[in-house]
């Protein structure tokens, strides 16, 4: 919904160059986060309590740690406008994570 947004608001000349790739990259470096946390943490519904931890658990280092690497090779090697990239990550974060707790509070019924 997000990127449609930004997109839309890109194309109509409403946002510069550049802060439209900065927000495109935070959003492009939470996604991936999201569904990879999103994976591990459906292929751990299915096993027992103890491994559920475990993969939750996992999923959330793992996304913290891709999450991480991606903003730092972001920022050193892409000259993306820092404060509008930063903002972005912010909110798209909180964004997915409120998904993802929806998602899995409907799930675990």
């Amino acid at each position: 919904m997000f990127p449609l947004g930004l997109v839309l608001t890109y194309v109509f000349n409403l946002l510069n160059v550049n802060i439209f790739t900065a927000w495109m990259t935070g959003w492009a470096v939470v996604f991936i986060g999201f569904v990879s946390e999103l994976l591990l943490v459906n292929r751990g519904m299915v096993r027992s309590p103890k491994s559920f931890i475990r993969n939750t658990l996992g999923a959330m280092s793992l996304r913290l740690f891709i999450t991480l690497s991606m903003v730092f090779i972001c920022l050193v090697f892409l000259e993306l406008n820092q404060n509008n990239f930063i903002f972005s990550i912010l909110i798209f974060y909180f964004f997915y994570l409120i998904i993802e707790i929806v998602y899995l509070n409907f799930r675990s019924y």
